[in-house]
Order: C-alpha cells, then sequence, then structure tokens
C-alpha cells in the first residue's frame, strides 16, 4: 500500500465512521490491515479501535490499541494518543493499574518524544487512577507539565504543587492552538 493509497482509505473510513456506516468502515479498515506497512496497519487498528470504543466493545477496543502500540515507533505523537487511547479503555473496564501503567506510558512517551506536544491529558488521565504518587511519578509529571508549558508558550513557569491549576491554564493554551 503507498501512502496515496492510505491517505484515500482513512478518508474513506473516517467518511463512512462520520456517517454511521461503521460495516462499511470496518471493511475498509480490514483490507488495510492486509498490508505490509506497519504504521498503516496500526493507525488501522487504531481507528477500529475506537470504532469499538464508540460502540461500547471496550475489551475490542483495548485490544486494537495495544496491538497498534506494538506496530507503533517510539515516542511518537499518534503513540501516545493510543496510550491515552489504551488508559481511558483500561479505565471505563475498571482495570486502574493497567490503566495507570498506560497512562505513566504516555507520559514517559511525551518526555521522550522529538515531537513537540502537550502531555496535559496524560497527566489529568494518570492523577484519576493513581492520585498517590512516589517520588519518581511526581518527578515525571513535573517534566512533562514544564515540557507541555514550553510547547505551548505559556508565560512564566508552571505551578506544580497545584497541577490541577496548571492543568486548566495548558487547557487555556491548548484551545488557542
Amino acid at each position: 500500500m503507498t501512502p496515496q493509497q492510505w491517505e484515500a482509505a482513512e478518508r474513506k473510513i473516517v467518511a463512512l465512521w462520520a456517517s454511521g456506516e461503521m460495516k462499511q468502515a470496518l471493511e475498509q479498515i480490514e483490507l488495510v490491515l492486509l498490508s505490509d506497512n506497519a504504521d498503516f496497519k496500526a493507525r488501522a487498528l487504531i481507528y477500529r479501535g475506537s470504532i469499538s470504543e464508540d460502540e461500547g466493545r471496550l475489551e475490542a477496543a483495548r485490544h486494537d490499541f495495544e496491538s497498534a502500540v506494538k506496530l507503533l515507533g517510539d515516542s511518537s505523537y499518534i503513540r501516545y494518543t493510543t496510550e491515552l487511547s489504551l488508559g481511558r479503555a483500561c479505565k471505563l473496564l475498571r482495570d486502574r493499574q493497567a490503566s495507570a501503567e498506560w497512562y505513566r506510558a504516555a507520559l514517559r512517551t511525551c518526555e521522550d518524544a522529538s515531537e513537540s506536544f502537550s502531555g496535559s491529558t496524560a497527566v489529568e488521565g494518570f492523577l484519576a487512577v493513581r492520585p498517590s504518587l512516589s517520588d519518581a511519578e511526581r518527578d515525571l509529571i513535573a517534566k512533562v507539565l514544564v515540557r507541555s508549558w514550553k510547547v505551548l508558550e505559556v508565560p512564566g513557569l508552571p505551578n506544580e504543587d497545584d497541577v490541577p491549576a496548571t492543568i486548566t491554564v495548558l487547557r487555556t493554551y491548548e484551545r488557542k492552538q
């Protein structure tokens, strides 16, 4: 599958999904999964997982997101968003430990990424399932907050002692982007 074929398939998947034609969207996804390209397969699995999540099939969503992560490179934005999806799916499945692990992975991906993006969603998700933090986890959150602050070009420094307020500021700047 060429990049142009992937782009055409992706447009079709999104259009079918948006119009509620899930069966046809899933058929398009299955065609992409026949490809030899790991990146395209990962993205198709993410779409299938998202459709499953929308339909309330959380175990299926979790499986597809986990399969996608295995195909994705390290420390990319798409890996970060897939780890967020896994954290959310596990939380909805009431698996707080797995949810925390996936949100922690998203925090690490944000910390290590060469791409510039805010990690506020990962911080917020992690704190929702793991309110009691180790020193290492507090340090990781602080690094992600500082990085996010810089990425969004927020003046001054984040208040690491008031994470909820810091997230609120980051969200305000994210909406401006």
